[in-house]
């Protein structure tokens, strides 16, 4: 009786860190939950070309259920950063149950403004769902998944599972790796979700989950101060050249602050005419970046205007289709 006691206990402990073997169709839900009041923060780290240093912390919480124009059920998702820059970002993600295959809505009318991935407005864009997880991934298996962007030509494999710590506890970790031209990895935790995100991007972009509550238990530490980034305060305004460039259909374009103030940032064809606003508004003192969506637009040069309260500043750029 003893070692069967033993036994027991073993496995009990081994349950409660969530190291038990997650092998059936149900245990892959739990690589991502997304219901109402988790919340996430991560850690946000990014060398760009030119070797310059970006960081801060971000939150990403579960508002709400609501059903959208396609019939489906989604979780609205928001992004705010540390500190609270007043600037968020509204999308939505669904499992697919039968399945366990996660989808994103990046596009939908919320308090009648159109809201994309990156907040902007843009009416150019048409509204969809794509696939951005497969849960039920074995080691080995690769899906068409993207956490890249909604329209990348992907392919992402899964690595299968290790057993790592993760906040004073073994857990099992999922791991994949995709490829849209540029690579990346991601890991997900049983019971926790998205908990590491590396890419290369003209650079390197890395998130690391720093603090996760999840149904109600609490992981982690909670930060509430911003970074101490003096040293790395940008002296002056600047647009950096988009990458990619020529590009189709999405490229990203990258400008700095040297202090809060109202932007604005749009795109002009060659002619003058503004096919796209994509910041109007407040922003931060730092570096920023956009993705600018040009599926609906003709092949042909085009022009991205930075306007703050002391420059101008103009770019141009080549769309190839």
């Amino acid at each position: 009786m003893g070692k069967i006691n033993s036994v027991f206990v073993v496995l009990l402990a081994l349950t409660s860190t969530g190291v038990m073997a997650q092998n059936s169709f149900s245990d892959s839900l739990s690589y991502y939950p997304l219901q109402t009041g988790n919340v996430w923060e991560y850690h946000y780290k990014a060398v760009d070309a030119l070797q310059r240093n970006t960081a801060y912390y971000f939150t990403i919480s579960s508002l709400k259920d609501t059903t959208l124009e396609n019939g489906y059920l989604y979780h609205m998702l928001r992004q705010s950063y540390v500190p609270d820059t007043g600037k968020v970002t509204l999308w939505f993600e669904r499992v697919d149950s039968a399945t366990a295959d996660i989808y994103r809505y990046y596009q939908h009318k919320v308090d009648g403004r159109w809201q994309t991935e990156n907040g902007a407005d843009n009416a150019l864009i048409q509204r969809k769902e794509y696939l951005i997880d497969s849960l039920n991934s074995k080691s080995g298996d690769f899906s068409t998944a993207s956490r890249r962007c909604y329209k990348c030509a992907v392919k992402t494999y899964c690595n299968g599972t290790t057993n790592d710590m993760l906040f004073g506890n073994t857990r099992q970790i999922k791991r994949f790796e995709g490829y849209s031209g540029l690579p990346y990895t991601y890991t997900l935790a049983y019971g926790i979700g998205l908990t590491e995100y590396d890419a290369s991007e003209g650079g390197s972009v890395t998130w690391e989950l720093s603090y996760a509550k999840v149904n109600g238990t609490e992981y982690g530490t909670y930060i509430d101060t911003p970074l101490d980034q003096d040293s790395q305060r940008p002296t002056e305004v600047s647009l950096d050249q988009n990458y990619p460039n020529p590009f189709n259909p999405t490229t990203e374009i990258r400008y700095t602050l040297d202090k809060p103030g109202r932007v604005k940032l749009n795109v002009y064809d060659e002619i003058g005419r503004l096919t796209a606003i994509l910041v109007d508004g407040k922003e931060s003192a730092g570096s920023h970046t956009v993705t600018f969506n040009a599926s609906q637009l003709p092949s042909g040069l085009y022009f991205y205007k930075l306007h703050t309260g002391s420059k101008i500043l103009v770019k141009k750029m080549i769309l190839i289709k």
